[in-house]
């Protein structure tokens, strides 16, 4: 192997990067000889994965994180951070083997951080002891400080206390932020609750919203909370095109998410429940309304191209229970305004209003003239007959209203073929393609997000696709 040309051998070390366990092959390699460890490095530091396994980190990633601290070219390497953390036990102080070497490095990290102003000494000494008790969170909030060329982020957690602090210096260009962007490659995050019963609060991902060069933020198991008063930026950065949220729990709309978001082209966001909470006993303003989320994506009315508005296995369970305080859902209300917007999927009862509002608008009069894919979800028995009324009024008058408009997928409980022959029948003269698929419905510990972030919700792309 040794005369192998250095191209071919970097290609032989990107496909052993891709065995389970991680990396296995490519160390081994890049112990042969320092030939090979010149040609693999850039591949060995390329992901970094500080995993949960225990309350403290382990002495190999605390050397790690402090040669990615002192090398800059070396951190410069990696491209994607993989940290997952719950709790840290963090009582048992000084466990380190080289104590000294080690409160050096902290006492340094922190002075670059947090320098020596006043008011964050409270802040300073929270994170002296954390990084002493060897707390994974705190040392990966360390370690992210330096990946100045991160492209990918994952994380998975139950609770932060910490990382929030760094994430919120990075939104408002403080120090150690104040001289260059902040995560300027940084294009995706991907986040979701450590464990399948929990959730994680949203706060801590506000501030990637902030980022100059975020695209993508994918969500699983969020509760909303309100932005922290001490995140004030000043800048108009607002890059995140694509907007994924899955089992939404405490969800007012996302809105301080969609106020940082003013050029969103796709947002995905699915309504849950959790399993151990009682959704009439939220206060109001916790729960979601489709007219309020509406409003709050008005900014983006000329960049949205694709909306996927759903509720989960759980939401669905509460709006079936007929002992429900509340007779129906309110409505999104018109999407004319959204006038680029070519797939929209969304349920029922977000579409249209039941037959007796004061308020419904028929499916002509909301409609942008832009759809070229509508799916409408969660569609039950009861739900038929007007809906099969508003469909046969849209194919009627679609070539002239929606020109654009190709393709329909119904999503139902219950199939009914009865008021679905004709239906079809009305599709077929218009020449407009027409879908009716039973609903698959998953529970909610089946939506987890891998590392990978291979939640097959987490992936939807502008292209019309079934419920997961």
């Amino acid at each position: 192997m040794e005369r192998l040309p250095t191209e071919l051998l970097y290609h032989i070390g990107q496909y052993s990067r891709e065995e389970e366990p991680p990396f296995r092959t490519l160390w081994a390699l890049s112990l042969c000889s320092w030939r090979f460890y010149h040609v693999f490095k850039p591949l060995l530091y390329s992901e970094i994965r500080i995993t949960y396994d225990g309350y403290r980190i382990p002495l190999h990633d605390v050397d790690l994180i402090i040669r990615l601290w002192h090398d800059a070219e070396l951190a410069k390497r990696v491209h994607r951070l993989d940290i997952h953390w719950q709790g840290c036990g963090s009582s048992d102080l000084s466990k380190f083997e080289d104590e000294s070497k080690i409160v050096a490095f902290i006492n340094s990290a922190l002075d670059e951080i947090f320098g020596s102003n006043a008011p964050l000494y409270r802040t300073r000494d929270k994170w002296e002891h954390h990084l002493q008790a060897r707390c994974q969170e705190a040392w990966a909030g360390i370690l992210l400080v330096r990946l100045s060329h991160l492209r990918r982020l994952f994380v998975k957690y139950d609770n932060s206390d910490l990382i929030v602090d760094i994430l919120r210096k990075a939104a408002q260009r403080q120090q150690p932020f104040d001289r260059t962007l902040p995560f300027p490659y940084l294009t995706e995050v991907t986040a979701s609750a450590h464990s399948r019963l929990h959730w994680i609060e949203s706060d801590l991902l506000t501030s990637f919203f902030y980022f100059p060069a975020v695209r993508r933020v994918n969500v699983f198991a969020v509760a909303e909370t309100a932005a922290p008063e001490s995140l004030v930026v000043k800048h108009d950065s607002l890059p995140v095109r694509v907007l994924v949220v899955s089992n939404a729990v405490y969800c007012r709309g996302m809105l301080d998410w969609l106020a940082a978001s003013a050029r969103l082209e796709q947002v995905t966001l699915k309504i849950a429940v959790h399993p151990t909470d009682d959704y009439w006993d939220m206060p109001s303003n916790e729960r979601f309304h489709a007219s309020r989320f509406r409003q709050a994506l008005l900014p983006c009315a000329k960049t949205l191209r694709s909306l996927r508005l759903e509720g989960a296995c759980s939401y669905k369970v509460v709006w079936y229970n007929e002992d429900r305080d509340e007779d129906e859902e309110a409505a999104f209300g018109s999407f004319k305004e959204f006038a680029n917007l070519q797939t929209l999927i969304v349920r029922y009862h977000f579409l249209l209003a039941p037959p007796s509002a004061d308020d419904k608008m028929p499916l002509l009069a909301i409609l942008p003239a832009s759809l070229e894919s509508l799916g409408i979800t969660d569609i039950e028995s009861e739900d038929y007959l007007n809906l099969v009324a508003e469909l046969l009024r849209l194919v009627r008058h679609g070539p002239d209203l929606f020109p654009r408009l190709n393709e329909v997928h119904l999503f139902v409980i219950d199939m009914c073929e009865g008021p679905l022959d004709a239906l079809r029948t009305g599709f077929d003269l218009a020449g407009i393609g027409l879908t009716v698929e039973l609903q698959q419905e998953e529970d909610w510990e089946h939506n987890d997000v891998s590392s990978d972030g291979e939640n097959p919700f987490l992936d939807v792309e502008v292209q019309m696709v079934g419920p997961s």
